[in-house]
């Protein structure tokens, strides 16, 4: 099961279990290292962590259920048969 759109669960637990028993490092842990460090040196980062705050601002929004009248149009309507 995925948590992440930047890891996934195999890369994150490679990553936890070297930096717990610091080995010599795999390709893979190169890899990412590598990306991170691109990452965090880059402008890229900023505009990562502000779009994550962002969404998080998005999803805490108090969004009522349902419509009152003339308060919002749909644009479109969906029929279903009875």
């Amino acid at each position: 099961m995925v948590r992440s759109f930047i890891l996934n669960d195999e890369q994150r637990q490679a990553i936890e279990e070297y930096l717990k028993a610091r080995p010599s490092m795999s390709s893979q842990i190169r890899q990412i290292r590598l990306r991170a460090k691109k990452l965090v040196t880059n402008e890229g980062f900023d505009a990562m962590t502000s779009d994550i705050e962002l969404l998080k601002r998005l999803a805490a929004l108090k969004v009522p259920k349902g419509r009152r009248a003339l308060d919002v149009k749909a644009s479109f309507s969906v029929r279903h048969k009875k």
